[in-house]
């Protein structure tokens, strides 16, 4: 009767382990179910940070070009202002238009317009 005895208190704690280790399996696979969400989550968060981080950059990009044009054409106008200013400083009774050489100075300038075609969501060239 005792060996039945301590089969059956063997046979008790070996159920008990096995219940235990049953609950550890679920705590592991629930763990592993929210490490997996938070991977697909990381990981589409990480595509749109990187899309918007290439929206930035080409629109960076598209707004320096403008910028320099403008600049470009600023120093133009600059230039035929003051040209135009020296011109009227100095003026007689002759066309300042018809005079010899006048808007040679604009033609070296050498201003080259960008080239940007928008065409939907994230095209651009």
């Amino acid at each position: 009767m005792a060996t039945l005895r301590d089969l059956e208190a063997l046979e008790f704690r070996l159920r008990s382990h096995i219940d235990e280790m049953g609950t550890c399996v679920l705590e592991e696979g629930i763990v592993m179910e929210t490490a997996s969400a938070k991977i697909e989550r990381n990981t589409e968060m990480l595509e749109v940070a990187t899309k918007m981080c290439n929206t930035f950059e080409i629109e960076y990009n598209v707004a320096t070009e403008g910028r320099n044009e403008e600049r470009d054409l600023l120093r133009i106008i600059r230039v035929i202002a003051e040209e135009r200013m020296v011109r009227y400083r100095d003026a007689s009774t002759e066309s300042k238009y018809d005079a010899e050489g006048y808007g040679e100075s604009y033609e070296s300038m050498g201003y080259e317009a960008g080239t940007f075609d928008a065409t939907g969501s994230d095209d651009w060239k």
